[in-house]
């Protein structure tokens, strides 16, 4: 009877470690106006997986805000640069669904 209890616990607590958090997404958001991509707009994050903000500049002026769910090779917290994008910086969160709200 203990070793199925200690399982059962061990169970739970794993299920509640791993819970999967539900992120925002948009692929192209504009300040003062929202979200301008099609579809769904959230995404669920599997395990090793965050929920991120992309924000990009060109100069100082903001250009592009993306969110949704990290993809294994995004670095968390670096700004990179593209050609498409120009400077960007990629930031992340886990600690609540929709934690990266913009």
């Amino acid at each position: 009877m203990n070793k199925f209890l200690l399982l059962s616990i061990s169970i739970l607590l794993c299920s509640v470690l791993a819970e999967a958090r539900t992120c925002y997404q948009c692929s192209n958001y504009k300040i003062g106006v929202g979200c301008k991509s099609p579809g769904l707009k959230y995404c669920t994050a599997e395990p090793g997986q965050q929920c991120k903000t992309i924000t990009s500049f060109r100069g100082n002026l903001q250009h592009f805000i993306g969110q949704g769910c990290t993809q294994l090779n995004e670095v968390c917290g670096s700004t990179q640069f593209s050609e498409e994008l120009g400077s960007f910086t990629t930031n992340c969160c886990n600690s609540h669904d929709y934690c990266n709200s913009i």
